[in-house]
């Protein structure tokens, strides 16, 4: 059996406009492993303790292993997870500097949901904030 390479795709092929690519496996699996360890509440117990560092430690291994191009992507994310939590605390307890710059983005989604259930958003209300295509 011979193997025959395949030609590289032509000039035409590589003018289509570019496909939002699917969430990464890396990403998702960051996206797990921070819901879980958000999820967590107060532990009473020894052994709940265990569990919420082991959380904690997860969603931290998952984040170092991120590409550059995921990072915000997972940041956008976050802040939709945490925008009705009274604060990004337990995601700081996580990673301090993921929070802090989470926090800009968690306000701007209270903002832009405030703006629209008070009816005084624009008419196309979605953000590209979090890559979501304007309604209209």
């Amino acid at each position: 059996m011979t193997s025959a390479k395949r030609p590289l795709p032509s000039t035409a092929a590589a003018s289509l406009p570019a496909v939002p690519r699917p969430p990464d496996l890396a990403l998702r699996l960051a996206q797990r492993a921070f819901a879980a360890a958000l999820e967590t509440r107060s532990p009473i117990a020894g052994e709940a303790d265990l569990r919420t560092a082991a959380r904690r430690r997860a969603a931290r291994r998952a984040l170092s292993v991120l590409s550059a191009d995921d990072r915000p992507r997972l940041l956008r994310w976050l802040a939709l997870q945490v925008a009705s939590m009274r604060s990004v605390e337990p995601l700081a307890r996580i990673d301090r500097g993921l929070a802090e710059r989470v926090e800009p983005l968690r306000r701007a989604v209270l903002a832009e949901a405030a703006a629209v259930t008070s009816g005084t958003s624009a008419t196309r209300p979605a953000s590209p904030l979090f890559g979501l295509p304007a309604a209209g």
